[in-house]
């Protein structure tokens, strides 16, 4: 894999305040020291560097290429001489064969206002989709002795065109039982986390200050094997959509909406997944809109149900549009 701290080649971006110089140093799981760079051309893997079509492309920027054993690590970015500003932390796997893979990717950092708030990207690859939990952590890093902590993180996911994907403040508040069966829900309430399945592609995590406050906070992206994909009592009925087809430029009409049975009514729809310029309808499952594009979609519906804890149950339903 290889790790790049990156900061003059984001002014091309529009970053402003970007870090001049950035120094990376990576810690195992023991805190011990494996590797450091100062200038990736410095660096003694710079060929493999290069060869991984990764190479930075400035030359006060960082990078550490090499083969690392499962386990935790640690990356920290630097400015060279204490200089500071805005850095860009990245890990790439390179090797999608082996058996190990990049599980969890989390950044800390200090979130302000504007701008200046905190970004964490992650990039689904491959051909199928991925279940990922995106969560941002503040108040519970008192814990660790972090200092000035943010004490109410909200998180938002976009999606590679800057679409909104979806949104929380307060992971307890939605999605709290599918989050729950992850195993790994965030420790504080006031903290928040988000559960999609994804399509391959580039996704971005923003995490701000609820009312503009700031502090030090955490991004975390979790690629789970598998989950829950509902609770007990509750299940989508459906198997297909009411047409199964639709056409580019024509309004689709739905012959029949998502049906679900068991749990409390009512109940809530949402969908991932499906073609642009289409929706599904929250309150009756309904999906409704004009497709822009042909294609083959394999949609993911989610419904919740208003029992306490609320119950969701997942499928994935294709959709064809000519």
């Amino acid at each position: 894999m290889i790790v790049r701290g990156i900061g003059p080649s984001l002014e091309a971006f529009g970053v402003q305040g970007a870090l001049g110089d950035p120094t990376i140093d990576i810690y195992d799981g023991s805190g011990v020291l494996r590797g450091s760079n100062d200038n990736w051309n410095d660096a003694v893997t710079r060929q493999e560097i290069i060869d991984s079509g990764l190479a930075p492309t400035n030359a006060l920027e960082s990078a550490l290429w090499g083969t690392i054993n499962p386990g935790a690590y640690t990356v920290v970015v630097r400015g060279k001489d204490n200089g500071t500003g805005v850095g860009l932390f990245e890990a790439y796997d390179l090797d999608q064969t082996v058996d190990s893979k990049l599980a969890n990717v989390s950044t800390r950092g200090f979130v302000d206002t504007g701008d200046n708030v905190m970004i964490g990207g992650t990039i689904i690859t491959g051909s199928t989709p991925a279940t990922v939990l995106f969560r941002a952590i503040g108040p519970s890093l008192a814990n660790a002795h972090v200092a000035n902590a943010l004490q109410d993180p909200t998180l938002d996911l976009h999606d590679g065109n800057g679409v909104l994907i979806a949104s929380n403040d307060d992971w307890r508040s939605d999605q709290e039982a599918e989050i729950a069966a992850t195993t790994i829900p965030p420790t504080d309430p006031f903290e928040s986390a988000v559960l999609e399945t994804l399509f391959p592609g580039p996704y971005t995590s923003i995490v701000r200050g609820f009312g503009n406050s700031t502090g030090v906070a955490v991004v975390e992206a979790y690629q789970l094997d598998s989950i829950p994909t509902s609770t007990p009592g509750l299940s989508i009925t459906s198997t297909a959509f009411e047409p199964p087809t639709a056409t580019v430029g024509t309004g689709y009409a739905a012959h029949s909406a998502v049906t679900a049975t068991g749990g409390q009514t009512p109940y809530s729809w949402s969908a991932t997944g499906l073609p642009n310029g289409m929706g599904i309808n929250s309150s009756t499952g309904a999906v409704f809109g004009t497709p822009i594009a042909a294609g083959t979609f394999n949609v993911n519906v989610t419904v919740r149900d208003s029992s306490s804890p609320q119950k969701a149950a997942s499928k994935t339903l294709p959709l064809t549009v000519h």
